[in-house]
């Protein structure tokens, strides 16, 4: 029996209604899957078609929104991937759902309240180092922590010599599709406009 995608909107809209997400990812992830179900022939109006054809569906819709980057696209295919599945175990069993969202939630610290953090790792390679402990295959690295969230540091490794303003501009936009609140229509520039002006 087929799935109407009247139904995982439905579950938006109680997922925004009841707390369980928060109304900037609802709104994101419901325009990611009104943009591929308005393409859509009317007997392929359904999750099962959905789900088994979602590279099908971004294909086409890069071919009939031609200024749609690939990233962009990607974006849009994961929100309503994500979207589906958590409808689907939802529908399957909406008090395990809840629970299993809720435990999501209370896994956070509280609002201002930080979470122990684990040694920070050295600024050594740590494998294929001589005994300058560096890796001779690549240029001497440092790894520096950012405490992205109160629950959550982000590590990234960077060159030992420091990197350039140019390259530290590229990287907001290799980050920007992770962003869960990014609406991909919207201008890369305009997200970034202070790097840009």
């Amino acid at each position: 029996m087929q799935t109407n995608l009247d139904e995982p909107l439905e579950f938006l809209d109680i997922v925004a209604s009841k707390g369980f997400w928060n109304d900037n990812t609802v709104q994101a992830r419901r325009t990611a899957c009104k943009k591929f179900f308005d393409i859509l022939d009317e007997d392929q109006k359904n999750v099962e078609y959905v789900r088994d054809n979602l590279d099908v569906i971004k294909g086409r819709y890069m071919n009939l929104n031609k200024d749609a980057a690939g990233a962009t696209v990607d974006e849009y295919g994961r929100r309503v991937k994500l979207v589906l599945d958590e409808f689907v175990e939802w529908k399957a069993d909406r008090s395990g759902w809840e629970k299993k969202n809720a435990a999501k939630q209370t896994a956070r610290p509280p609002e201002g309240q930080k979470k122990s953090r684990a040694e920070k790792p050295s600024a050594q390679a740590s494998t294929g180092t001589n005994g300058a402990g560096h890796d001779d295959t690549k240029p001497p690295s440092r790894t520096v922590t950012f405490p992205l969230r109160p629950d959550f540091d982000l590590t990234i490794t960077l060159p030992r010599d420091g990197i350039t303003v140019e390259e530290l501009k590229r990287l907001p936009y290799f980050l920007l599709p992770y962003a869960r609140d990014w609406e991909p229509s919207q201008s890369q520039r305009g997200v970034f406009n202070m790097l840009e002006s």
